[in-house]
């Protein structure tokens, strides 16, 4: 269920859903009034209740959906909003598949470990730096120094924290020296397969890019886009069993930009990623080079990204074409030229 949708629930019910988030209003005519989202008294926040589907706090400029108001009333993020207004409508969520795999328990990082391997310098900085990502983007993904073995010596290396909801549940090291032109990954064992980046999301984006790597995942950042990575590359298989334990916490997300390497690889993870999550709501992105880091390397602007996204391609059957691409043919019959 996307937040539209629920939203459109939840106004269907506004009589029931006002009172509930704002206790302490009182109905004014066809509105529900209060002071403000903390439910004080006043009457500057209004919630229409006659079906117009609006609700503004005037002395602060606010407004928008049900669920926006859900958010700030309740002082939580979008997916913890979608959560708390199913519970309130009864709502449960039909996946039973996916059950199995979450009663599976994990491990979480050893912080004493990973306090060990971390280091007191800004390698990550110069690194990271080199490859278009400012320190404030950086500071957004808490990355910080580190060292991984590579079966000879420690290397430096990035230390990359996967983080949702505040709670630490993956940490990876990426070598940033590459003696024998490799890189090294290391990451913590039996932990939860999940999305990196969602420490640095706005709690009330709707929109996301889903890319191939934390260094894309970070690119996308610099040019001010909402991005998250998967946390095992391209394929498939396997390699996305993350979908199965974070499949509702996508839930938030309107539309789905996938934004894999343009290689087999890549397109190949693509499809078995918008296949699970809904070609309904995904979107190809395709770049001018291999990947976002490579775009911002070579100078491709802000605008320009945003026009690919703009422009990126439903996921339609192979068999399925727009009127376009009958154009030239059609031409070409009406005036006899031969096909």
């Amino acid at each position: 269920m996307t937040p539209s949708e629920l939203s459109d629930l939840l106004w269907a019910q506004v009589d029931r859903v006002a009172p509930h988030l704002l206790p302490n209003g009182k109905k004014e005519g066809h509105e529900w009034v209060a002071g403000n989202v903390n439910g004080d008294k006043g009457d500057s926040l209004k919630v229409n209740l006659s079906g117009k589907k609006k609700w503004a706090d005037f002395a602060e400029g606010d407004g928008g959906d049900m669920l926006d108001l859900w958010m700030a009333c309740r002082g939580i993020n979008l997916h913890q909003a979608m959560q708390e207004a199913k519970a309130f409508l009864g709502i449960k969520d039909d996946d039973h598949h996916f059950d199995a795999r979450r009663e599976k328990k994990f491990s979480r990082p050893d912080r004493k470990k990973i306090a060990r391997y971390v280091t007191r310098t800004e390698s990550h900085l110069d690194y990271l730096q080199s490859r278009g990502i400012s320190p404030e983007v950086v500071k957004r993904y808490e990355v910080v120094s580190g060292k991984v073995w590579n079966g000879e010596r420690e290397l430096d290396a990035l230390v990359l924290p996967y983080k949702r909801d505040g709670e630490l549940l993956q940490v990876k090291r990426i070598s940033t020296e590459r003696p024998d032109g490799k890189k090294v990954i290391m990451a913590e064992g039996d932990c939860e397969p999940c999305l990196f980046g969602w420490q640095a999301l706005d709690a009330g984006v709707r929109a996301v890019v889903l890319c191939e790597g934390e260094i894309d995942c970070m690119s996308y950042a610099q040019y001010g886009i909402p991005a998250l990575s998967v946390p095992f590359g391209g394929g498939k298989g396997a390699k996305q069993q993350w979908i199965e334990f974070e499949y509702h916490n996508l839930d938030r997300f309107e539309e789905i930009f996938i934004s894999m390497d343009g290689d087999d690889v890549g397109r190949e993870a693509a499809r078995e990623i918008a296949s699970r999550l809904g070609e309904h709501r995904c979107r190809l992105v395709t770049l001018p080079h291999k990947d976002i880091n490579e775009c911002l390397m070579n100078g491709v602007t802000e605008d320009e990204i945003w026009q690919y996204i703009g422009t990126a391609s439903y996921f339609d059957p192979e068999e399925l074409y727009s009127a376009r691409e009958f154009y030239q043919d059609t031409i070409n019959a009406f005036y006899g030229k031969q096909q």
